[in-house]
């Protein structure tokens, strides 16, 4: 592959500072240095990268919008049946990962240089695809509010753990289930909001608004803020891709099917 575009769009998180793998990778070793285990980088084609370590192993992550979509982390097949913990995430959170799900710190960096120059994940190494869709609280909010859903958004800041694991499935259902019919407005902001107010309400129902509402840029530290309360991700792989999913939730958006 070219060279053509190292370097080309990717950011560090909340900046306007473009990076190239050379510099990405002086960053990650300076951030664990300094005792930040945990990097965002951002591309304008709405997509992202992650990196966090224990200072031994790292879970590096290729996303599509941040914290939403579908992604790949790197793996490691031949690390056996070990977990460790000691991954601090940028909210604070510690979270222990199987050693499967994860690989050597240095592997992990040379990882993010091959993305940042090359715009796709390493091929030296083995990834894994995200079977369920991985949302936050602070973005599910975001996405209520702007379906209108106020009620919605203020329960889903403090709804437990297996409520936002059951949206995070629901979501996934209503944007790539097996029966769900085509749809042009069925985006990742509505099918969020949709599967929230089912979780809360305990019944299929449609938005408040039709369309979204125009919402306010965010600023870095509100972007920062909105990341918080991610799904527990060993329980995500674990679980079924469409958990929480219902026959009467599948009735009412496919009816007849």
């Amino acid at each position: 592959m070219s060279n053509a575009s190292v370097g080309h769009g990717w950011r560090v998180s909340g900046t306007e500072h473009e990076v190239a793998g050379d510099e990405a990778v002086l960053l990650v070793a300076e951030s664990v240095a300094a005792g930040q285990l945990m990097i965002w980088f951002d591309h304008p084609e709405d997509k992202s990268l992650s990196l966090v370590t224990n200072g031994r192993r790292a879970m590096v992550t290729v996303w599509g919008r941040r914290g939403y979509d579908e992604g790949v982390n790197a793996v490691d097949p031949d690390a056996g049946d070990g977990e460790q913990g000691g991954y601090v995430l940028d909210n604070g959170q510690d979270d222990s990962y199987p050693d499967a799900s994860t690989v050597e710190l240095e592997k992990a960096i040379e990882a993010v240089r091959y993305v940042i120059d090359q715009g796709v994940p390493d091929p030296r190494l083995h990834w894994h695809c995200w079977l369920m869709l991985a949302t936050t609280r602070g973005m599910t909010n975001r996405d209520l509010l702007a379906y209108g859903e106020d009620e919605t958004a203020r329960w889903v800041e403090h709804c437990a753990d297996d409520e936002l694991l059951r949206i995070c499935g629901v979501a996934n259902w209503l944007l790539y289930g097996p029966t769900t019919r085509s749809d042009s407005s069925m985006n990742l902001a509505r099918a969020c909001a949709l599967a929230a107010v089912f979780i809360r309400e305990g019944r299929p129902r449609q938005l408040a608004r039709a369309v979204r509402k125009s919402m306010p840029q965010l600023t870095p530290a509100q972007t920062e803020a909105s990341r918080s309360g991610s799904p527990n991700y060993q329980q995500q792989q674990e679980l079924d891709q469409y958990y929480g999913v219902t026959a009467e939730f599948q009735e009412f958006w496919t009816p007849g099917v």
